[in-house]
């Protein structure tokens, strides 16, 4: 009978809750999002593309970033980032 290999067992990581970004120029918009998604991610909710670009930029990256194509400042979706 052969000998078992035991490998050790790493500790099960605690898991992080995701973090979102969102852009969307509607406050209604952005309430709604984080109404449903407050209690399972950290949230980020920004009216003005300026302020995503500037979380985007930071270490840690969000996980996911949902936005609106056509902000208010732009309607034509050309430039939207």
């Amino acid at each position: 009978m052969a000998a078992a290999l035991s490998e050790p067992v790493a500790a099960p990581r605690a898991r992080r809750a995701p973090h979102v970004a969102v852009l969307d120029s509607n406050p209604a918009i952005l309430d709604y999002i984080r109404r449903i998604l407050a209690d399972r991610c950290v949230l980020s909710l920004f009216s003005h593309p300026s302020e995503l670009i500037g979380c985007v930029g930071r270490h840690p990256a969000p996980d996911l970033v949902l936005m609106d194509w056509l902000t208010a400042e732009n309607n034509t979706g050309v430039h939207s980032l």
